[in-house]
């Protein structure tokens, strides 16, 4: 586009997007959720640095290794502080599934992610086989009664039977395999 006789030339400059001004919907531009003040206001020292790198990492949690590199500390010392912070209420220590037994520290409020605690399928860090056996039960049947089913098709069958189960759909394909 030209500029008409008279005006400047506008120069070629893209905007500039600041955070401020990111869409909500994007979960990567939700504002940071800050530690409670009310905890923060009873750490002092180490223990603070300690529940304020754990509770960065949310709903994955730290294990201690991580924490030890991070903050420099010796394993006695990350020990002793990551105990304290336990006794109190403050942090929680939940096994991974993934690799097998493998423990790691997160605020106490928050829900282990299913990364974490294995999803459906798995019961205190357990495959749970029962239900795993059910739903593949269930979805082999599904199958038999529809002929050909697409996963699709069978996640839609099994959910109108047990919508409290809250199976997805790769659950359903993974059990029709």
């Amino acid at each position: 586009m030209e500029p008409s006789p008279g005006t400047p030339a506008q120069p070629d400059v893209k905007p500039v997007i600041s955070p401020a001004s990111k869409s909500t919907d994007d979960p990567a531009s939700a504002p940071e959720v800050q530690p409670p003040a009310a905890i923060l206001n009873n750490l002092k020292g180490p223990e603070r640095e300690v529940y304020e790198r754990i509770f960065a990492a949310g709903n994955k949690g730290m294990s201690s290794q991580d924490l030890r590199y991070a903050l420099k500390l010796t394993a006695p010392t990350l020990n002793k502080l990551t105990r304290a912070l336990v006794q109190r209420g403050i942090l929680k220590e939940v096994t991974e599934v993934r690799p097998r037994g493998k423990k790691v520290f997160m605020d106490f409020s928050m829900e282990p992610s299913p990364e974490i605690t294995g999803g459906t399928w798995y019961h205190n860090g357990q495959l749970d086989t029962d239900t795993v056996a059910a739903v593949r039960r269930r979805c082999l049947d599904q199958i038999d009664r529809l002929g050909a089913a697409t996963p699709d098709m069978v996640h839609n069958v099994v959910e109108r039977e047990d919508p409290s189960a809250g199976y997805a759909i790769d659950h359903v394909s993974t059990m029709a395999q």
